[in-house]
């Protein structure tokens, strides 16, 4: 159900986050997916708390493109213009929390 995770240590990433990295392997918790299926689908069923304040110790994901670009993603337009770019309006951003990583695992195989 996932098409591609981006990351901190993800192809084209790593050698930049190299640069600019405080810990030496330490590249946090953030990912961010592109989903094959509709996002609403995937997001409704999710057992992931939904919400855009990261840095908690709870994992928590968001349809970033709706909260930080909705006038470009609201319109057609804007949605095809992003496509043509090769990003997905319709990403999920994730903040792994401290959760049993099992617990997590399972929550995203449910919606997936």
């Amino acid at each position: 159900g996932v098409q591609k995770v981006y990351w901190a240590y993800g192809d084209g990433n790593a050698e930049r986050y190299y640069k600019i990295e405080k810990n030496k392997h330490s590249p946090g918790s953030m990912i961010t997916i592109d989903l094959v299926k509709p996002v609403a689908e995937f997001y409704d069923r999710c057992r992931i708390r939904k919400g855009p304040s990261f840095g908690m110790d709870i994992s928590l994901m968001s349809p970033y493109m709706y909260m930080a670009h909705y006038d470009i993603i609201s319109k057609d337009t804007g949605r095809d213009e992003l496509l043509a770019y090769g990003i997905n309006p319709d990403l999920i951003r994730i903040s792994v929390g401290t959760e049993p990583i099992d617990q997590i695992i399972q929550a995203f195989d449910e919606a997936l």
